[in-house]
């Protein structure tokens, strides 16, 4: 029982550390939820007045698995990334991190009237400590949190 909830509450403090100080957005329609490598990963997004999804925003990851130099490595971080929802529920975008020569893409799609996402993530490039990180393409879902 105290291995249960000593992993309960490391998950929820990881969780915590993905939410944006400043973004209202993210906090009041943030999806969050996990790589299929096991990192985990968020995002914010704005709706219109129908509940349709316009906008995804301030994009955050933790503890996600990729190679450095052949050694395994894990990478947390934050862009503020700004993607437009097509009609379709569809969205992609990609950006250079602030520091470093690395490059984050993510491309996803909203599903079940919104309340979850799925798509995929890659970071790849020069971050501190690795000159030749990746992370491969990754897979991802998410589940709206209010």
């Amino acid at each position: 029982m105290r291995r249960l909830f000593f992993g309960i509450s490391t998950a929820l403090a990881s969780l915590a550390l993905l939410l944006p100080s400043g973004s209202t957005a993210i906090t009041t329609n943030g999806y969050h939820g996990s790589t299929d490598a096991g990192g985990l990963i968020a995002f914010g997004a704005k709706f219109n007045a129908k509940g349709k999804p316009i906008r995804v925003q301030a994009l955050r990851w933790a503890n996600v698995p990729a190679s450095c130099s052949g050694s395994p490595y894990q990478h947390s971080g934050e862009l503020t990334l700004t993607m437009r929802v097509n009609r379709k529920g569809r969205f992609h975008g990609s950006k250079k991190l602030p520091i470093g020569d690395a490059k984050v893409a993510i491309a996803g799609r909203f599903k079940r009237h919104n309340k979850r996402a799925v798509g995929a993530f890659r970071l790849h490039g020069s971050i501190a400590g690795c000159s030749d990180a990746d992370t491969g393409k990754l897979g991802w879902e998410m589940t709206k949190k209010h």
